[in-house]
């Protein structure tokens, strides 16, 4: 995963990481609740 690749290569922090990751599901499961209410 591209934040993992970040992390190792010192680009972000662990906390940083965490973050993007916490904010990524978020997208994701708003993404999924819009597809999920068009296919209602």
């Amino acid at each position: 995963m591209a934040i993992d690749a970040d992390v190792a290569a010192g680009v972000i922090s662990q906390e940083q990481a965490q973050q993007k990751r916490k904010d990524l599901e978020n997208e994701s499961t708003f993404l999924a609740l819009w597809i999920a209410l068009i296919n209602l």
